[in-house]
């Protein structure tokens, strides 16, 4: 149990008194339950503001204590204080407050037992927050090594609180103690459960990256690399990005190498290509891209792979294999914006060979065919620059005059 997780749920419980009218549902959507604890928490915001008893003055004082012990890492003390706290239906919030931070003292010092039975007896005594307090009990299982206990522990969470926030994290959980118990086929089951239901991107990555790893050990290794190209092409982010990108790339070369018999998809060859170009690996990109080209002639966007082709081959200044490329693309494939693409990178690739005079005539054919492009407000900006660059400065102001004119709020 991360202290992080205790500490919210503090905030959920003091959110909750001072705006208890708004904590839940509005009053004609409330269930049963829901109505029940609206009751607990405007019943407690009243109590703990205006306490009426001395009792509740010092169960108020201990916990405050109790907390700040707590926060210092002194969970002996901690304890001593916390103890203190007694159950009460008056100001139930506050009770259980102290107990999830009890529970953590105990763990903090290595009582399971103790801890445990905080747990339990916070299931049955918490009508607020069940939830939590099964799912800690159920991590308390798993750090004492009782996995079995603490997946059935979960399993409630899931069952008996469909609609619980922390339902992914109960799946979650679930499948790592199935996969500690190498039971793959049980953990596999959970894990798909978080990808296809939990709205938190960052644990769907984190359940992709070991489902490849699994993958991979279990020599599924399409599915191992369908994995990490999900992470990357859904855009999950992780706490390291390149992670998923260097083990793709890894795992890419490591069935070229050592497990030819296996066809890698086009998809993620491409990916692959992608990445190294986007790391400066020009070589080994257009290679690849190559590779793609030849494999899967066929491919229903291939015309963008010969275009990010010659594009390596820019980038590896090869200009003049750069602009033989791009007009095979002009040649193979019908007007689009590939084509266009491939008119401004080979009219760039032109100049860098010197022919500025060519390069402008590409640039001149892109504002005439597609005017309305992006490329042909930048194809005004080129032909200015090689202009001045020619030393005819009268040809390079014009471009700057019609692009003004053309494109007045560009």
């Amino acid at each position: 149990m991360k202290t992080s997780m205790i500490f919210f749920l503090i905030m959920t419980l003091a959110i909750s008194l001072f705006g208890a009218d708004i904590a839940l549902a509005g009053n004609n959507e409330l269930t049963e339950l829901e109505a029940q604890q609206l009751k607990i928490l405007k019943l407690s915001k009243v109590v703990e503001e205006q306490p009426s008893n001395i009792k509740l003055k010092e169960d108020i004082e201990n916990y405050k204590v109790g907390l700040e012990l707590y926060q210092q890492s002194d969970y002996q003390q901690a304890i001593s204080e916390l103890q203190k706290v007694k159950y009460s239906t008056l100001n139930l919030p506050l009770y259980i407050k102290s107990q999830f931070i009890l529970g953590d003292c105990y763990r903090k010092i290595g009582d399971w037992d103790s801890a445990i039975e905080i747990y339990k007896n916070l299931v049955i005594d918490d009508p607020i927050l069940t939830d939590y307090s099964l799912f800690f009990l159920a991590e308390t299982y798993r750090l004492k090594g009782e996995n079995r206990e603490s997946t059935a522990t979960y399993k409630r969470i899931i069952e008996n609180f469909p609609q619980s926030l922390i339902i992914s994290k109960a799946n979650y959980q679930i499948a790592q103690n199935y996969h500690e118990l190498k039971d793959i086929n049980s953990a596999l089951i959970y894990y798909k459960n978080i990808l296809e239901d939990s709205k938190d991107n960052q644990l769907k990555a984190k359940v992709l990256l070991e489902l490849s790893e699994i993958y991979w050990q279990e020599k599924k290794y399409i599915d191992s690399l369908n994995c990490l190209y999900e992470i990357l092409d859904e855009g999950y982010r992780l706490k390291r990005n390149s992670e998923p990108e260097e083990l793709l790339i890894r795992y890419f070369y490591k069935i070229q190498e050592d497990l030819k018999e296996i066809k890698i998809p086009y998809h993620i060859m491409v990916k692959c290509a992608d990445i190294l170009f986007k790391y400066r690996q020009y070589n080994l990109a257009e290679d690849l891209y190559k590779e793609v080209i030849k494999t899967f002639p066929k491919a229903a966007d291939i015309a963008e792979i010969y275009y990010k082709r010659a594009r390596a081959l820019y980038y590896k200044k090869e200009y003049k294999e750069a602009v033989n490329q791009c007009e095979e693309i002009i040649a193979k494939f019908p007007p689009s914006e590939i084509t266009i693409k491939a008119n401004y990178l080979g009219g760039n690739s032109l100049s860098a060979l010197g022919e500025r005079y060519l390069a402008i005539g590409k640039y001149k054919k892109i504002i005439e065919q597609y005017p309305e492009t992006y490329y042909a407000r930048e194809s005004y900006l080129r032909m200015a620059e090689y202009y001045f660059q020619l030393g005819e400065p009268e040809k390079g102001i014009s471009q700057w005059r019609q692009l003004i004119n053309r494109y007045p709020n560009s």
